[in-house]
């Protein structure tokens, strides 16, 4: 049970430094968002700008400002921030997972513990015989606590 349980714990922080990873990442990804999004607001107000004082109702061939070299910016700039989002939504989906990984491996440690040290807690008052019946109140227990959705702090507190 004690190699299992390092094993789950070795996992469980491997799990954590990869959220945490990912959260680095997810916050980066939503900067470039952000910063592209002004990018695009500027270039936007720019070309707005510009149309607004073209000569002869706005027409783009004649004007000595390269509108369409910033359309095509913007253009680019949004495709740009469409592949963020898709990479975003893929991350947080790939940190979704994680969190619930972890969140089993949490558990799974839990009643690791608890009945490791349940057992320990009767071999010393009861010796080896009454293993079976600690084995099947700590299963009850757990079930409850899992059925009411005790915290692991709590399940801590009572252990």
């Amino acid at each position: 049970i004690l190699e299992f349980t390092t094993e789950v714990e070795i996992e469980k922080s491997k799990l954590v430094e990869k959220l945490h990873r990912k959260e680095a990442a997810l916050q980066s990804f939503e900067q470039e968002i952000q910063s592209l999004n002004q990018q695009i607001d500027v270039l936007s107000k720019d070309l707005q700008r510009r149309e607004s004082v073209l000569p002869s109702g706005g027409d783009i061939s004649e004007s000595p400002i390269p509108l369409k070299k910033k359309k095509h910016e913007i253009r680019q700039l949004e495709n740009v921030l469409s592949q963020l989002e898709n990479e975003n939504n893929k991350t947080q989906s790939s940190l979704l997972q994680c969190k619930e990984t972890l969140h089993e491996k949490e558990i799974l440690i839990a009643t690791i513990t608890e009945k490791l040290t349940m057992m320990e807690a009767t071999m010393r008052s009861q010796g080896t015989t009454a293993k079976e019946k600690v084995k099947s109140t700590l299963e009850k227990i757990q079930g409850i606590w899992k059925n009411i959705g005790v915290s692991f702090k709590n399940r801590d507190n009572i252990r």
